[in-house]
């Protein structure tokens, strides 16, 4: 892939992932990809079966964390948004994401949570994203 070679020519030791569609299972979706994007189905309101899906999920990182050659890596809303993953209040407990970042990262894994911004000041996290955040930097420390 032309892109790939590109990132490549520029800095040899750089990571890539393409993140080209929404997936039911982690799987490479274009060339020589480093990791997973990751990306779960379900839109932009991510109104999926979370506990299937991401059960599915991490029974796919236990049996192998590399995916064909690349980092399984996991990208999840920690919001549930009515149209859009950067808005949105928080879906989940703190001990239900803190339970499956943990799974996926003693698999061998690596996990990004998606986090809501607030739309005025743009780009600020909303304070219930961010302590859900605290908490889950906590339970790392």
């Amino acid at each position: 892939m032309e892109i790939e070679r590109a990132i490549r020519a520029g800095n040899p030791d750089a990571a890539v992932c393409f993140n080209m569609d929404q997936v039911a299972t982690l799987t490479k979706q274009v060339g020589n990809e480093d990791y997973t994007s990751g990306h779960v189905v379900g839109g932009g309101a991510h109104t999926i079966e979370w506990e299937t899906l991401y059960a599915d999920r991490i029974a796919q990182l236990e049996e192998s964390p590399y995916i064909d050659g690349a980092l399984g890596h996991q990208f999840m809303p920690i919001v549930d948004g009515d149209n859009y993953w950067w808005q949105g209040t928080v879906a989940k407990t703190n001990e239900q994401v803190i339970a499956w970042s943990k799974s996926v990262t003693d698999a061998g894994g690596a996990i990004t949570w998606s986090i809501a911004l607030n739309p005025h000041p743009l780009g600020v996290i909303q304070a219930d994203v961010h302590a859900q955040l605290l908490a889950l930097n906590e339970a790392y420390l």
